[in-house]
């Protein structure tokens, strides 16, 4: 009733329940899943009240007519269908039917992509830190609590956790450079003559997207969830705003991402363009997109950071990405030529 009347305070209470048994579904720890959905299947656990309650919500919404009878009860069709007079393909229909509710039922059972394990880790952590900070409020921990310290704690902390949580990242961001550098690359193309050998040079852009994604996703989640959260733990500590904190903190790990990231980019497409190369054209090309990678990449992650304790966190993600963006071709802009020539000059003496 109380969901009901949160989700859908506008309609009528049968509208309500009926969008909610359409739409809704239960949401558990992932290690609990298989059990609660075979659970629901078993037709032996609906002589309990919990799951007949739980089947009748559904039939209310979706009621089953059965020789011109509309039935809103399972225990009613159960009774029916064991009764003496029933007959067989009355019998029949109704297990039909009963078993559609009970997958039903079942389907709606989906993981919320964590496991008791996982969640008691982090439960735990969150009460040590609490209980070590007890001047700060639940904002103040909010502000250095980073989402890359708590898949670190998630996964056992320490050692273990922080590679598992690099590692995670790491294939993410490989997923995410090899997309967005295939997307913007294949934009091009469309927007200009179509070279003969696109395939070649897609594949190409998304090896190099993808290399630079893996590199700086794993470096940007070591940093921030370590340093950049000690960081933004000292700050708030000594009364830095949260705001500010939490940008500075979330800052170093963006730039030591991108500083690293835009380096691999620009040498595999260096790497990859079927040309001879010297050393110095690797190093003066790294050091220029390393220059620019680093200064975007702070400023992204501290846009990320000032804005991810908003009501709309996929906000600061969409600024974060254009600020970070932005960033990186005007620092490349205006002191890309000079880095690189710089560079190149002092590996010629």
């Amino acid at each position: 009733m109380k969901a009901r009347t949160l989700l859908y305070p506008q309609l009528p209470a049968a509208e309500g329940r009926a969008l909610m048994m359409r739409d809704g579904y239960i949401s558990i720890n992932a290690n609990h899943v298989e059990s609660f959905q075979s659970a629901l299947k078993d037709p032996a656990n609906y002589t309990k009240k919990a799951y007949s309650q739980l089947a009748d919500q559904l039939l209310n919404a979706k009621p089953v007519r059965i020789n011109g009878v509309t039935y809103r009860s399972y225990q009613t069709l159960t009774s029916l269908q064991q009764a003496s007079g029933t007959q067989s393909t009355v019998r029949q229909q109704i297990e039909h039917e009963l078993r559609g509710v009970r997958q039903q039922l079942a389907s709606c059972v989906r993981s919320n992509g964590i496991t008791s394990l996982h969640l008691s880790r982090l439960l735990n952590f969150r009460r040590q830190v609490s209980l070590a900070n007890p001047e700060m409020s639940s904002a103040q921990l909010r502000t250095w609590l980073f989402p890359e310290l708590l898949m670190a704690q998630r996964y056992g902390g320490g050692l273990q956790g922080n590679l598992a949580s690099a590692g995670i990242s790491g294939g993410r961001g490989a997923m995410g450079g090899a997309f967005v550098s295939m997307a913007f690359e294949g934009g091009g193309m469309l927007l200009n003559r179509l070279p003969s050998n696109a395939g070649v040079r897609l594949g190409k852009v998304g090896l190099a997207g993808g290399a630079s994604g893996l590199t700086g996703g794993i470096t940007e989640n070591l940093v921030a969830g370590n340093m950049g959260s000690a960081l933004a733990r000292q700050l708030t500590s000594r009364g830095t705003s949260s705001w500010t904190a939490s940008s500075l903190g979330r800052g170093i790990g963006g730039a030591a991402g991108g500083g690293v990231a835009a380096p691999v980019f620009s040498m595999a497409m260096l790497a990859l363009d079927d040309q001879e190369h010297s050393t110095t054209d690797y190093v003066a090309t790294g050091t220029r997109a390393a220059v620019a990678g680093t200064i975007g990449g702070a400023l992204s992650a501290g846009a990320i950071g000032a804005l991810a304790g908003s009501e709309v966190p996929l906000l600061g993600n969409a600024v974060g990405f254009i600020i970070g963006f932005a960033g990186y071709y005007i620092v490349d802009a205006l002191a890309g030529d000079e880095v690189e020539q710089g560079v190149r000059q002092a590996m010629d003496r």
